[in-house]
């Protein structure tokens, strides 16, 4: 497994000859004024086989920077919007909105539910941001063992 960082909060893992990305951005522009295009941002190095949100402000989904990057018909997983404060709610709204504008595979998922992905198993896991909005964090594993795991299961 190789892991890279792409600037901001997105990382890059490739295992077997795929990517997997989270909170890839490619644009801080609607959150940082004066934020100029780019700058201390990377692109993936390749087709991307699926995506990781960890929560959706901005500044962590980026809709039409996924949809540059993603092979056709991959999944975005994503948790619900709604369970974080009223401004909370407020500044995920426009991702929200972008990601059904570019049409992406989004799957919302729920913390502690596990997804094979290729050859990546992915963990969502609960966390919270410095201001205790909700979020998810996710688990990559490689070479573990492929199962079918659903929440709960020992």
């Amino acid at each position: 497994m190789r892991v890279r960082r792409l600037g901001w909060a997105g990382l890059e893992i490739e295992a077997g000859g795929e990517l997997l990305v989270i909170d890839y951005v490619r644009d801080l522009s609607p959150l940082f004024t004066g934020w100029k295009s780019g700058v201390g941002l990377e692109v993936p190095s390749a087709t991307v086989t699926a995506a990781l949100v960890t929560h959706l402000h901005r500044d962590h989904t980026d809709a039409s920077a996924l949809a540059d990057v993603l092979a056709p018909g991959a999944p975005v997983l994503r948790p619900a919007p709604g369970h974080g404060d009223d401004v909370d709610n407020v500044a995920a709204l426009p991702a929200e909105r972008e990601l059904t504008l570019h049409r992406l595979a989004t799957e919302v998922v729920d913390a502690w539910s596990s997804r094979d992905i290729g050859p990546f198993r992915v963990t969502a896991v609960p966390a919270v941001d410095g201001l205790g909005d909700p979020q998810l964090n996710w688990v990559v594993q490689v070479g573990v063992p492929l199962r079918n795991v659903s929440p709960g299961a020992k």
